[in-house]
């Protein structure tokens, strides 16, 4: 039999036999799929028929592409109906449970080698059950590109961050690879969370060149970084180049449910769906575990930083002094009177609502969260088991409300979507010959730089490489934690369903 030390992350990042926090979050993650098992069917939110209609028809019959929305989930749909013979209906389905687990996996092993297996157990499950995510665009919306690009971006930071660690082929053409299937996904999102991962490496870059030797970092790493991003983004150039040179960018007006205003940010989810149409609301809140982790995660990741353990975790500390001041930043364009931001600064036009801040935000959220597990490793066994418990119960607690569903509108008649009807459009101009020619220059130029730093010198061995091990308290307080959300599940959802 196994120890528990041998089931635990042992050694350098990824060579771990079996990595018990990662199998925790995605397990945990599956509560999400709830609503899918006690429904059948989707919920009828207002661009489900539209994306099911495009994975149901042909290429030629397909509705058009609207509000700069990809492809990938019309692929994989494809995909899933050619292999396992499901309908375009039950591919959804699955595309939708997909997501969710790269959502939380993704962010699992962004934050693992930042905070630790412990800080990325809580940041995992703290970004799936965002209100945000796993409500709006999952069943509210049925806006399943815009999850698939919010999910696929933790791994992408994961592999960003290895880059600039140890550059190698396989982490860069994988980094090239998941920014041109961000690309893909959904081209409105892509553009803010392309935006924020290039702040993300030019502060680090910046902070570590000015203390370039206890950081130990190479600044020519930064460049390998942007670069990957850069590829990945002309490899995706056939879908996002030709609205750039159609000249046909629209101005977006705001839309959705209007300003928001801190209090309805902070306030906790609603128990009732109070009547929505289609059985299910679009919800605006950041998450009460999600804003008050992360607020706890910013006050200990300086508390730790004065006192002294910066040396073993520069990377933990970075990451909070960059993305606890951005979360604050986007919160603030939220409320009605930063609405002159939204057509005064360049970019934020293109999300043409308010409320997809949310979802930049949630990953910041995430990040800062993930601080915490520097400190509860730290705690001794008898209150480490129950501190950990806490911290993996509270996103799941404040989560059950939300995951009981009425039933939902599950007929999905076929019809053709009019572009622009439900999704403010971003019209597609004609690129011509450029959109031929670019991606799979791109992806050659890709190849070729993967296979120069197959020969980069060995980076000098650092500390925080080395990731501590998850201990036996913190798997049973992980243990303990779950074993508390199923009561709360069977409470909230007696309560749900007994409300008037």
């Amino acid at each position: 039999m196994w120890r528990l030390e041998r089931m635990t992350n042992l050694g350098m990042i990824g060579r771990s036999r079996l990595d018990v926090g990662l199998a925790f979050v995605l397990a945990l993650t599956l509560f999400l799929a709830i609503p899918l098992a006690m429904n059948e069917g989707l919920s009828a939110g207002s661009e489900v028929r539209y994306h099911h209609d495009r994975a149901a028809a042909s290429p030629a019959e397909a509705p058009p592409a609207t509000d700069f929305t990809g492809s990938l989930a019309d692929h994989l749909s494809a995909v899933f109906q050619l292999l396992f013979g499901l309908s375009a209906l039950d591919a959804l389905r699955w595309i939708l449970l997909i997501s969710f687990l790269v959502c939380s996996g993704g962010m699992y092993l962004f934050c693992k080698r930042r905070s630790g297996p412990l800080g990325a157990l809580i940041g995992g499950l703290l970004y799936v059950y965002s209100p945000y995510l796993m409500v709006t665009l999952a069943y509210a919306r049925g806006a399943y590109p815009e999850l698939l690009a919010l999910a696929l971006f933790p791994a992408l930071l994961w592999r960003l961050d290895a880059l600039r660690d140890k550059p190698g082929p396989g982490s860069y053409l994988l980094a090239v690879l998941l920014q041109a299937a961000i690309f893909n996904a959904h081209g409105t999102m892509a553009l803010a969370l392309t935006a924020l991962a290039l702040f993300w490496i030019l502060f680090e870059a910046l902070i570590q060149q000015f203390n370039r030797e206890a950081s130990q970092m190479d600044i020519r790493t930064a460049g390998v970084a942007l670069s990957a991003m850069l590829l990945g983004m002309l490899a995706a150039a056939d879908f996002w180049l030709p609205t750039v040179l159609g000249g046909e960018a629209a101005g977006a007006p705001i839309a959705g449910q209007g300003p928001m205003n801190i209090s309805a940010l902070l306030a906790p989810p609603p128990i009732q769906d109070a009547g929505a149409l289609n059985g299910l609301r679009e919800l605006h809140h950041l998450g009460t575990a999600q804003w008050t982790l992360a607020l706890l995660g910013a006050a200990s990741a300086s508390l730790q930083y004065a006192r002294g353990y910066r040396t073993r975790h520069p990377q933990a500390f970075l990451g909070a002094a960059f993305f606890a001041p951005l979360a604050a930043a986007l919160i603030n364009l939220s409320p009605p009177a930063a609405q002159a931001a939204w057509h005064g600064f360049g970019m934020l036009p293109y999300l043409q609502s308010d409320g997809r801040l949310l979802g930049p935000i949630a990953v910041c959220l995430a990040v800062v969260a993930s601080v915490n597990g520097l400190w509860l490793e730290r705690l001794e066994a008898r209150y480490q088991v129950g501190a950990v418990a806490l911290f993996v119960a509270l996103p799941l607690a404040t989560a059950m409300p939300l995951l009981y569903v009425p039933e939902w509108r599950a007929a999905m008649p076929t019809f053709v979507a009019v572009p622009g009807d439900n999704l403010a459009g971003i019209a597609i101009g004609d690129a011509g010959a450029a959109t031929q020619v670019i991606p799979p220059l791109a992806a050659a130029v890709a190849c070729l730089l993967a296979w120069g730093i197959r020969k980069w010198q060995p980076m000098p061995r650092r500390p925080y490489w080395q990731v501590a091990r998850l201990s036996r308290a913190a798997v049973a307080g992980a243990l303990l934690g779950a074993a508390l959300a199923s009561p709360i599940l069977y409470h909230y959802w007696r309560i749900s369903i007994g409300a008037p």
